[in-house]
């Protein structure tokens, strides 16, 4: 740039090759270099008239990565090299105070992030939590008072930063595991939430407060503080919190480490607790093993509602496949059993029957080429994931303005699902009502499907939805009728058309039966599972509802 005559301040280069031997020599500046550097920094001084750290004429440095050619991972650039309180308080007199200690706080966050290696969301947050205080909305309607004090909250965090000489952490009276009596600790020497500090050799205690503590140790602290004299009864049982009381009322294992070595497979922790008994494989055996007063694991590809017999009488659930919101997992939760689920390494083969899930009719054919003798599953709204124009079809009936619009999308989609479900039933080898004994409907599947809701993130919005009126009601709570309750009654009465003895089950909340009794909706016998919000089994019945 100099070459073609534009003003280029004075500086000097340390070249790459410099950079390279200073990494490979352990970070050790190579024989001659700093001599070149202040004889360079020298000649700066001399062109800008201007001293390194001189509190009236005070030189600036701006310390940069270059390349020949741009690209990402460079060092950014540290402006103002040699500020510090000296320093800006003569630069203050020159140009103001604002111009210097906002120069001076940004000095400090470049600084920081760069050399220091302190995350610059740190110093971000700080402004930010700065600007909220003084009702300012830009940087620049801050004044030199407010960035003289972000100066010193900017320096607090590089004094928490000294790992070296400030090691912190954490003290306990008492251990929080086992809650034996003696002292427990730990430190970090960048920690940000100090206790106590060692400084220079010298110990000092920060900070006094309650320590979090397990199930076990809270309960041996407080019964020993008891014994000690230094509380009384009543005083001890508030010490307790509720969830310690959860932890304890879990099986746990005596020793955990004496099975490390004999680890056969691992899954997700889908609802805490610990298990010992035989394996069995189908919920029948389940019920009648535990009837004869043994102890049993059942262990199932996945399970389904119509396994909630065999999982209440089990001492734990393991499966192959679903995650900590599968139907396993939830219910067992409810029940406070012990479940391991999605463990992939097993696999669970069905000696008298082998079940498959199928969505289209390519599944359910290689599910029958492989031994399948029927679909235990068949999610109807998986059907639209096949290819783009069946996505595109459903995005077009979600976005429909109109009821003729709603409608003409819906004629695109009934093609496609009427191929699938013929499909599936020419691989099965016949006509599902026929075929079938039982039809279980999920009313929570069926409202996620019917409103595009996911039961997941449906809290985010959902309130506001009720809110606005745009709902009348938790369609999770209060069953919709005139749709979900259609497509049930549709389904049952066909069904029962083809073959009179058909059953039909219903996975349905407690609230969601409250929202239909009474009605004037008439529901055909079914096998009801009555459950509460969270899905905890209350009892089973068979009825007749309005």
């Amino acid at each position: 740039m100099s070459s073609i005559g534009l003003s280029v301040p004075p500086g000097l280069t340390i070249s790459i090759e410099a950079c390279q031997e200073y990494q490979q020599n352990g970070k050790n500046l190579p024989e001659g270099l700093w001599e070149e550097i202040l004889e360079g920094l020298k000649s700066v001084e001399e062109d800008m008239g201007a001293i390194l750290g001189d509190l009236t004429k005070p030189l600036f440095l701006s310390v940069r990565s270059e390349a020949a050619i741009s690209m990402p991972g460079m060092m950014d650039t540290v402006l103002n090299l040699e500020l510090n309180d000296e320093v800006v308080a003569g630069l203050a007199a020159k140009n103001g105070e604002r111009f210097a200690y906002d120069s001076y706080r940004c000095f400090l966050d470049t600084f920081g992030d760069v050399v220091m290696g302190i995350p610059h969301s740190l110093f971000e947050e700080m402004l930010e939590n700065m600007k909220e205080a003084k009702e300012a909305k830009l940087d620049t309607d801050l004044i030199a008072s407010d960035l003289k004090e972000l100066v010193e909250q900017y320096k607090h965090v590089y004094f928490e930063a000294k790992v070296d000489k400030f090691p912190s952490g954490v003290l306990f009276a008492r251990n929080p595991s086992t809650g034996e009596k003696k002292l427990y600790g730990e430190f970090l020497v960048k920690a940000q939430d100090i206790e106590f500090t060692v400084q220079e050799n010298r110990l000092w205690i920060l900070q006094c407060r309650s320590g979090k503590r397990t199930g076990k140790g809270g309960i041996k602290i407080a019964v020993d503080m008891v014994k000690e004299g230094l509380v009384d009864k009543r005083t001890a049982i508030k010490m307790m919190e509720p969830h310690h009381l959860d932890q304890l009322l879990h099986p746990q294992f005596e020793d955990p480490s004496a099975y490390k070595d004999k680890v056969v497979a691992m899954g997700l922790p889908a609802s805490p607790g610990a298990a010992v008994g035989q394996i069995v494989f189908s919920a029948d055996d389940a019920e009648q093993w535990h009837a004869q007063g043994k102890s049993v694991i059942l262990v199932r590809t996945e399970t389904s509602p119509e396994d909630v017999g065999g999982k209440y009488a089990a001492a734990g659930i393991l499966t192959a496949r679903g995650g900590k919101t599968s139907h396993a997992a939830v219910v067992a939760r409810g029940w406070g059993k012990c479940c391991v689920s999605g463990c992939a390494n097993i696999r669970v083969n069905d000696a008298e029957k082998v079940m498959a899930n199928a969505d289209i009719s390519e599944d359910a054919l290689a599910a029958r080429n492989n031994g399948a003798q029927g679909i235990c599953l068949c999610r109807t709204e998986h059907m639209f994931f096949a290819s783009d124009e069946r996505i595109k079809a459903v995005r077009k009936m979600i976005m429909a303005v109109t009821p003729e619009q709603r409608k003409a999308a819906l004629d695109g989609l009934l093609p496609y699902q009427r191929s699938d479900f013929e499909g599936i039933f020419r691989a099965m080898d016949g006509q599902i009502a026929k075929e079938s004994e039982f039809f279980s409907f999920g009313t929570n599947d069926l409202t996620q499907m019917t409103f595009g809701y996911n039961r997941d993130d449906v809290d985010k919005f959902l309130p506001i939805h009720l809110s606005k009126g745009i709902l009348q009601s938790d369609p999770f709570d209060v069953l919709d009728q005139t749709v979900v309750g259609q497509l049930i009654k549709i389904a049952t009465e066909k069904g029962r058309g083809a073959r009179p003895s058909l059953k039909a089950s219903y996975f349905i909340s407690l609230s969601q039966l409250q929202s239909v009794s009474g009605s004037g909706h008439e529901i055909l016998y079914y096998s009801l599972l009555i459950c509460n919000k969270n899905r905890t089994f209350i009892s089973k019945l068979r009825c007749q509802a309005d």
